[in-house]
């Protein structure tokens, strides 16, 4: 798993925002209970943008799962699930676009023509092609065959 998203960067992250919280805090002139509030969302805030990270980071991987990012972030996954709800999304949702943006670029590289839209497709992360045509299909307006034959005829232009 890699490790850019370490406990000591979210402890920073978390002793950054509890500071800033506090001199707002005082600075606004927020009662206590405001001032926990303001610190909660901006932790809650913090571990979302974490989450997110190691999800761009490892969204090609085959093996993911919420216990994964769980154990990586030091968070229980039901936390991890609710924070991706509470944002009207889940984690099935989060790799499924990051691993079709993954296989757009791939698919309008140049140094990336000779692979096949399949071998393109596993890179990307996606166990299933059918998978990978209907959610690229859904996501773009568009087969990957299709925008991979429109970025040839630009070219050509």
């Amino acid at each position: 798993w890699s490790s850019d998203v370490c406990s000591s960067d979210l402890e920073l992250a978390s002793i950054s925002e509890t500071h800033v919280g506090e001199l707002l805090a005082l600075a606004l002139g927020l009662t206590a209970d405001m001032a926990h509030q303001a610190r909660s969302n901006g932790l809650r805030a913090a571990r979302l943008s974490a989450l997110r990270h190691a999800i761009a980071k490892n969204a090609t991987r085959h093996d993911i799962t919420i216990e994964n990012f769980a154990k990586m972030l030091g968070l229980s996954p039901r936390y991890l699930q609710h924070l991706l709800y509470s944002e009207g999304t889940t984690l099935t949702d989060e790799l499924t676009a990051q691993r079709l943006n993954h296989a757009n670029r791939l698919l309008q590289d140049a140094a990336s023509r000779e692979k096949s839209i399949a071998e393109i497709a596993q890179q990307s992360g996606f166990a299933e092609l059918s998978t990978f045509y209907h959610a690229f299909r859904r996501m773009f307006g568009m087969t990957p065959g299709q925008l991979r034959m429109d970025g040839r005829d630009r070219s050509a232009e």
